[in-house]
């Protein structure tokens, strides 16, 4: 005797797929096999600076910014604005972003206050999230950047030592990187409208 009414949809099973941070662990990779990994991502372990992170976190890039930084990792060379490679944000193009993202992302009104939203809504439409910019109002050289700019964080265990004691990025930063003043100075201020909230517990009504 069936156990379901007539006509009942039955829906198939998921296949189970995991997303692992494996920190490009070489002896890690070959004992995955078997396993419904769908994705791997992490840092190398021994990168102090950088980290990684899992697809669904990364940013939405359009196709042509996709193909920009295949081309200019490819070719190992990019006469431009660096930073329209590096930051996740201020593309001149609309990036096209899931269903309903906005929703999925911001408004979670069981978990925060809608209201205290605003600042961090302000703050992405200031760095492009949602709607796209003329211009990227962070720039950064490429041509300010030493050819061995690198060589300088091998020499260094930047894991164990203070930026500011160190310097290093900070010297090349003041002559390659340059910040619009009126970007930065609303920019900072939503950052501190956000610390603030969260540091005195009102985006959690608390």
């Amino acid at each position: 005797m069936p156990t379901e009414p007539t006509g009942a949809i039955q829906t198939p099973p998921r296949t189970t797929k995991f997303s692992l941070p494996a920190n490009y662990d070489p002896k890690l990779i070959p004992a995955l096999d078997g396993y419904p990994v769908d994705e791997v991502y992490g840092k190398f372990p021994d990168d102090g600076v950088s980290g990684g992170r899992p697809r669904y976190m990364a940013t939405p890039l359009s196709e042509a910014e996709l193909l920009r930084r295949v081309k200019a990792y490819s070719e190992r060379r990019f006469d431009g604005n660096l930073a329209e490679l590096l930051l996740s944000y201020g593309f001149k193009q609309p990036v096209r972003k899931e269903s309903l993202w906005g929703l999925r992302h911001f408004w979670k009104p069981r978990q925060v206050n809608p209201l205290r939203m605003k600042p961090m809504l302000e703050l992405s439409r200031l760095q492009g999230w949602l709607s796209p910019l003329p211009e990227c109002p962070i720039r950064l050289d490429t041509r300010k950047i030493p050819e061995k700019f690198l060589d300088g964080f091998r020499d260094r265990d930047c894991a164990s030592l203070d930026c500011k004691t160190c310097g290093y990025f900070e010297r090349i930063a003041e002559q390659a990187v340059s910040i619009a003043l009126e970007y930065r100075t609303e920019v900072l201020k939503k950052y501190e409208e956000m610390d603030e909230t969260m540091a005195t517990g009102r985006l959690w009504d608390v």
